[in-house]
């Protein structure tokens, strides 16, 4: 994102956005719908090397301002959406929170303006980045779910930044499905892939 004084248009007669239309129309707009495991799932962006900067500026340079512009534009949609929706983040360990001085994926999240649910937890300290394809799916072993009747009759909006082989989102549901929410959702930013 450019910061850059914007010029006046159409568009801020509708919305108020901090985001230029030229760093809008960078970020690689895809807006897939899917299902995991019989659950929609949306992604926004395309993964490209634009997109994978700025989320390093947000988490690795902890640039915590950039955190709610990813969604900027689509937030009256999103809100619309997904009303009555509680979210529950992918878990982050306490450690890269504390490092970074913020939880990024509630921060890009939170212009939802939805009650989040922080249930799902590492048993032990990982970064998916570091893992390969193989560990990733044995992912499950090591998240678990605390206070899981706080979902009970709730639609449910599971949250994360990107997907990758979709591991941590399917072990999410597996862990939240039991404790028989109304309805469960999936949120990421972007989606990229990771050969075998």
């Amino acid at each position: 994102m450019c910061f850059k004084e914007k010029q006046p248009n159409f568009n801020d007669l509708i919305r108020d956005t901090n985001v230029c239309n030229k760093c809008f129309r960078d970020l690689d707009v895809k807006f897939n719908v899917s299902k995991i495991e019989g659950v929609t799932y949306i992604s926004v962006f395309n993964y490209d090397e634009h997109f994978k900067t700025l989320l390093f500026h947000l988490k690795g340079l902890k640039d915590i301002v950039l955190a709610p512009l990813f969604l900027e534009r689509f937030i009256p949609y999103f809100k619309v959406r997904f009303i009555n929706y509680y979210l529950v983040p992918a878990p982050s360990t306490i450690e890269s929170d504390k490092e970074r001085g913020f939880n990024h994926v509630i921060e890009i999240f939170k212009p939802l303006q939805r009650p989040f649910l922080r249930l799902i937890t590492k048993k032990v300290a990982f970064k998916q980045s570091d893992l390969n394809y193989a560990l990733r799916q044995k992912v499950k072993d090591k998240l678990v779910i605390n206070n899981g009747n706080k979902v009970k009759g709730k639609n449910i909006l599971i949250v994360d930044d990107i997907k990758t082989t979709g591991a941590t989102i399917m072990a999410m549901i597996n862990l939240i499905k039991p404790y028989n929410p109304r309805k469960i959702a999936i949120l990421t930013l972007a989606e990229t892939s990771l050969s075998e």
